[in-house]
């Protein structure tokens, strides 16, 4: 171990300003390092990372008779290869205007029911319910990455069968998605 000879005099002042002492920085300034504060991941190539996205029946824009989605702040890093995508439904989705089944999806934002991760239900609402969804469809089958080179914008698509949706009314989802970057 080496320890460095050239410690710092640093000023110790009271809670007025003024000098009250004197302190030794005697391994030079503590940096911190990137996202150990704010999420505790350490980057390192082929480590699971996870993305966590909430939703609410408020963030929802109805995109046509069957769509309404929502587009999160969240992006899929490059290289990203998706594994897995935990549903938990905490409040049941419901909607005025679909008449068979609901599917949530949560993908590439304006692909995500082709390119993603899919729970749907055979009612007109999706139950509150917890379910995994271990294989993802398209570009997010997990077997290479989303994209290699640019990030992904990540997006949430409620599909209603049937009907004409005019409102999403209830809704609070939690998506865990689980990636791994090559």
């Amino acid at each position: 171990m080496t320890i460095e000879n050239n410690a710092m005099n640093l000023t110790v002042l009271d809670s007025n300003g003024n000098p009250a002492g004197t302190a030794y920085n005697q391994y030079g300034p503590r940096g911190t390092q990137d996202g150990l504060l704010s999420g505790g991941h350490i980057h390192k190539s082929g480590s699971i990372y996870e993305l966590v996205v909430y939703a609410k029946a408020a963030d929802f824009t109805i995109d046509d008779a069957t769509n309404a989605s929502f587009v999160t702040q969240f992006e899929l890093p490059a290289a990203a290869v998706p594994i897995d995508c935990l549903f938990e439904v905490g409040t049941a989705i419901t909607q005025t205007g679909g008449i068979t089944s609901t599917t949530l999806n949560i993908g590439t934002s304006g692909s995500e029911a082709t390119n993603g991760f899919t729970m749907t239900d055979a009612a007109t609402s999706l139950s509150a319910a917890t379910e995994l969804d271990a294989v993802g469809e398209g570009t997010w089958l997990g077997v290479s990455p989303v994209h290699a080179t640019n990030a992904t914008a990540v997006g949430i698509q409620i599909t209603m069968g049937g009907g004409t949706i005019t409102s999403i009314d209830g809704c609070d989802v939690k998506a865990v998605i689980r990636y791994r970057k090559v």
